[in-house]
Order: structure tokens, then C-alpha cells, then sequence
């Protein structure tokens, strides 16, 4: 059996707990709320097509190791419809870093979409993108924030950290 496979709604509780290994912070601030926005996003949205699947990454004992979730959306380009995929929760295990990861990008840029480009990533994952031929737009990268209110801002960042 192929490591990469498309996502299946068992693989949510993994996925939320491989999350908490990889990431250290999140916008979801309970287990609950991140199964369900995990279920929402790549199971349920309009923007899952089951032709373009979020993809798990297994090891040989059939335990998830690496994940990254695909949302595609229909344009026009000089007026004919292209296939966007948009990968995004891009993580492995931390003990397992390296191919996996490389592994799962290959498998999302083989997916039979006519543009590939992620949302907002770390420093690796970002290095990993470029590596296998991505491109970062520095300036479209750029994030701002004019809070209304800046001390209730900087005092919610202390408390909160940044998202």
C-alpha cells in the first residue's frame, strides 16, 4: 500500500493530535473546536474536490506521520477555467522530517491542477516549497494589521500570542 493516500474521516483525531506536535500555536482553541474545523475545512467545504484530496502521508506501521490539506477553486485565465489547488496545514511528525514532507508536496504537484500555490506557511515548510521548484511572492506574502484599539491589541498578543 502506497504511503500517500487522500484523507478519510477517521483521520481527523490523528490529525488533530499530529497539529499539536508540529504547531504551537493555533486560532482553535479547543481540541473540539479543531476537530471541527478540521472536518469543516477539508471534509465538508465546497472547496473539496475529491478528485484533488487532502493528502496523509502513513508509515509502514499505518500510523499518519505528514499531512497536507488541498482546497481547490475554479478561475478563469485569459477567459478558459483552470484548477487551483491551494495546500495548506502542510505538517509532518518531527521525528520524521525530510522526505515525508517532500513526498507529500510531489504527490499535491501531481494532482492534475493547473496552478498549485499555498497559504501562509513557516520558514521550513516555505523552504520546502521553493526546493522542489515553488516560488514565494514576497510582496503578496506581506500580512498588515491597523489595529483600532492598539493597546487592547498588544495586550491580547501577550496574553493570546500571535495566531
Amino acid at each position: 500500500m502506497p504511503p500517500i493516500r487522500p484523507l478519510r474521516p477517521e483521520d481527523i483525531p490523528t490529525l488533530v493530535s499530529l497539529r499539536g506536535r508540529c504547531f504551537a500555536r493555533s486560532a482553535q482553541p479547543t481540541v473540539e473546536r479543531l476537530t471541527r474545523y478540521f472536518e469543516t475545512i477539508f471534509l465538508e467545504s465546497p472547496f473539496r474536490d475529491p478528485t484533488l484530496p487532502s493528502l496523509v502521508y502513513e508509515d509502514q506501521a499505518g500510523s499518519i506521520i505528514g499531512f497536507v490539506g488541498v482546497l481547490t477553486h475554479r478561475l478563469l485565465f485569459r477567459g478558459e477555467p483552470i484548477r487551483v489547488a491551494v495546500s495548506t496545514q502542510l505538517m509532518v511528525e518531527p521525528g520524521a522530517r525530510g522526505m515525508t514532507g517532500i513526498e507529500l508536496l510531489r504527490a499535491y504537484y501531481a494532482g492534475g491542477q493547473d496552478l498549485s500555490f499555498a497559504d501562509a506557511s513557516t520558514a521550513a515548510a516555505r523552504s520546502l516549497w521553493e526546493r522542489l521548484g515553488g516560488k514565494t511572492c514576497r510582496l503578496q506574502s506581506l500580512s498588515w494589521l491597523r489595529p483600532l484599539r492598539p493597546w487592547r491589541h498588544a495586550v491580547g498578543q501577550r496574553v493570546r500570542g500571535p495566531v
